[in-house]
């Protein structure tokens, strides 16, 4: 009977000792508390640093059967190999960023923001140091990075280890995606002006741009200018059938200003050389006119 009581008293200091300096801790609701007495969820861990002492360089994984599991306390959570030399690859079916409307402030749009600073980023191939098999991966470098979107990079306090989040150069993509819509619209629409009111001379009959009849040899026929972008010069080819009386080529900025007029005196196969000292860099358009009526339209482009 003394064996019995003696028992049940160093039992009971073992359970009031578990309970109050513990590290585990099972409520009398059910839930389950690491480094932690009151336990406010099922699994409720309070620690700095969580790591999976599993089998070398095995992954550590969370299953959670379907559940919503949410961490809402700390700044980020990393993930380490069990050596401690590299990150762990975390993999799901779907990884969603909070970003309610509600939580935000400070709003303001990227307003011609988003294609300048996309040509700033430069995109590279790499591999991992701790990588054996020497995997080719693709993205950014995050200290270029910080330089042109600092918002979008994080660098750990201790270590100094730098980390980019990738979606927050999704908006500028977006913005970049647009604002080079609107100048596909903005020039489609010059083109459709110069094709109605070509160099602005309401007397010239305007015909489709390269809608020429390759087989009929008594058509006029003008060709791209070769070599196109060109930075010194680049020659312009046409053929104009002997019964053509007037010819000439105009040249004119993408507003449908005339530039230049070049006569064509020649008959048959021939071509004219443009020297880029005429004009300044940029977009060009240049027309086959034979009697009054444009023949074809083409675009040309000078570089610096």
């Amino acid at each position: 009977m003394k064996k019995y009581f003696t028992s049940v008293f160093i039992l009971g200091t073992i359970l009031i000792s578990f309970n109050s300096f513990a590290q585990l801790k099972v409520s009398s609701s059910g839930n389950v508390g690491i480094n932690t007495l009151t336990p406010a969820y099922k699994l409720d861990v309070n620690a700095k640093t969580l790591r999976s002492y599993y089998q070398s360089n095995q992954p550590f994984i969370l299953d959670v059967y379907h559940a919503d599991p949410r961490i809402t306390t700390g700044s980020h959570i990393v993930f380490y190999r069990m050596d401690g030399t590299d990150f762990a690859n975390i993999e799901c079916k779907v990884c969603t960023e909070y970003s309610d409307s509600t939580a935000k402030e400070n709003i303001s749009l990227l307003k011609n923001e988003g294609l300048s600073t996309i040509l700033q980023l430069r995109g590279v191939s790499f591999s991992w140091k701790n990588d054996k098999n020497e995997t080719k991966h693709s993205g950014f470098l995050a200290q270029e990075v910080e330089s042109i979107l600092p918002g979008a990079v994080y660098t750990d306090d201790s270590l100094k280890h730098k980390s980019l989040s990738y979606s927050a150069i999704i908006p500028y993509l977006v913005e970049a995606i647009k604002e080079q819509q609107h100048t596909i619209e903005d020039q489609n629409a010059r083109l459709d002006d110069f094709e109605n009111n070509c160099c602005n001379n309401a007397s010239l009959k305007s015909a489709s741009i390269g809608n020429v009849n390759e087989s009929d040899v008594n058509v006029a026929k003008l060709y791209q200018n070769a070599p196109n972008p060109f930075t010194t010069q680049t020659i312009i080819k046409f053929e104009i059938p002997k019964t053509v009386g007037n010819a000439q080529l105009y040249i004119c900025n993408m507003n449908g200003t005339l530039l230049k007029t070049i006569p064509i005196n020649q008959r048959g196969v021939g071509n004219v050389t443009i020297r880029g000292n005429e004009f300044k860099a940029g977009m060009y358009l240049y027309s086959l006119v034979d009697d009054g009526k444009i023949i074809d339209t083409k675009q040309m482009l000078l570089t610096e």
